[in-house]
């Protein structure tokens, strides 16, 4: 009748992604990235060994597989030994997957001292894979002798054996911070050559005396 119209709507829409997962875990230690090893995002689950000695703590980075997707750090490490979880929320805020890193520190080895001491002076000619040394005292030494060190890894401990008389044996175990491998320098003290003199006289005219003690070196005379 040309009066009476109808008007029809027609409506479009996308079906939101159920995409919640990520394309890449990584993770930075001392300024330098590394992708988890085996990574593949219908996996959730990754262990990542950290190397020996190393203190910082890892962060963790990710990218998403889709943009429009969003994730967030349901935990972030905070020690060495810790595990992060990332959880991806779909667009369609339905579905949702959550990833997990856990970080496992590998204890150091290391049973080398870094330097090695006898009543505080450095011992010379040391080097950390020489494990015997012969150090030889005076004569008449009468004081026993200390000994001291340093670990190079500070995580490793020390356990110190004095000698037991002045020319005697010390001995210095290392134990690395695994707890399983050890290392044991040895210290022999040794007694020096008698120099000293029974007696000491001069002649000048006659022969006297100035007073001699093996212990001093030097002597003022006076002559006529």
């Amino acid at each position: 009748d040309g009066i009476t119209t109808k008007d029809y709507y027609i409506y479009f829409s996308r079906q939101l992604s159920p995409i919640a997962t990520l394309s890449k875990i990584s993770y930075t230690l001392n300024n330098q990235d590394s992708i988890v090893n085996g990574f593949d995002s219908s996996i959730f689950n990754y262990t990542v060994s950290i190397a020996e000695e190393e203190l910082s703590i890892p962060v963790v980075n990710y990218t998403l597989s889709d943009s429009r997707s969003h994730a967030y750090f349901r935990h972030v490490p905070n020690t060495i030994n810790d595990t992060a979880k990332i959880v991806v929320v779909a667009e369609n805020n339905i579905d949702s997957n959550i990833y997990e890193i856990a970080f496992y520190y590998t204890p150091s080895s290391n049973t080398r001292l870094d330097s090695l001491f006898v009543n505080g002076v450095a011992v010379e000619n040391f080097h950390a894979d020489t494990l015997t040394y012969n150090i030889i005292l005076p004569w008449a030494e009468n004081n026993l002798p200390i000994v001291t060190a340093h670990q190079e890894w500070s995580n490793a401990s020390i356990q110190t054996t004095q000698s037991g008389s002045v020319f005697g044996t010390a001995q210095i175990r290392v134990i690395a911070e695994n707890l399983v491998n050890q290392r044991t320098y040895t210290i022999h003290f040794l007694q020096g050559s008698n120099v000293d003199l029974s007696d000491l006289t001069y002649t000048l005219g006659q022969t006297d005396t100035i007073g001699f003690h093996s212990r001093d070196t030097i002597y003022h005379v006076m002559l006529p």
